[in-house]
């Protein structure tokens, strides 16, 4: 089994690398491109990455570009990942039969805890005149739709988090840190392609124009 995990991430390794690659790659050719393309054709409603007003942009912009709503999407995603695998809830269906008594009563309070919050989100979003609800009366768009992810994320790290303390499985205050940063080491490949992707994304709406 544990050859079995290794091999598969090495597997995984390796497309993100090659991912990885590719999008450099495509970096390269949007820098170089506009840049040639803009010097062979300067009446292109494009501009350059190379250019004055290019090479500011990119050094002043790097930061900005990052720090968007997907960043915190994924850092949210990140910690509701690893805390739903650190704290041993998914090993619970396994052993439905050999459930010790505080796996079961730490069972209990995270599916207490999961109706909680759905009666909660209902009683916000689904009632006339909702706190969540759009200036519209709509769901979308609206408070709701907007952090919708973020709010079952941490949804997620509160009832796991929960799951464990009650189970012990998390037995002090630096296990709980532990799993609500687990699943950063987890989706680390992740942040890489994130930070490459975006910025391509940036580079080509500030090349067209776009931005």
């Amino acid at each position: 089994m544990g050859k079995h995990k290794m091999v598969c991430h090495r597997r995984t390794g390796k497309y993100i690398a090659r991912l990885a690659l590719a999008l450099g790659v495509l970096q390269l050719v949007a820098v170089l491109g506009s840049w040639i393309f803009k010097a062979v054709n300067p009446e292109l409603p494009i501009r350059s990455l190379l250019s004055a007003e290019g090479i500011r942009w990119m050094v002043g912009n790097f930061g900005d570009n990052l720090a968007g709503r997907g960043l915190v999407w994924l850092l949210l995603g990140s910690m509701a990942y690893g805390s739903v695998r650190f704290c041993g809830i998914l090993d619970v269906p396994r052993k439905r039969k050999a459930m010790s008594f505080w796996d079961h009563f730490g069972l209990m309070v995270a599916l207490a805890e999961l109706f909680v919050i759905v009666v909660l989100m209902l009683l916000l979003t689904v009632l006339p005149h909702a706190v969540l609800l759009g200036v519209t009366g709509n769901l979308y768009p609206s408070s709701f739709s907007k952090s919708f992810f973020l709010m079952v994320c941490l949804s997620v790290c509160f009832i796991s988090v929960s799951f464990g303390v009650v189970s012990s499985r998390l037995r002090s205050l630096e296990e709980v840190c532990d799993c609500l940063v687990a699943g950063i080491a987890y989706t680390l490949p992740l942040w890489l392609i994130y930070i490459l992707a975006i910025e391509l994304y940036a580079s080509l709406r500030f090349v067209f124009v776009l931005s």
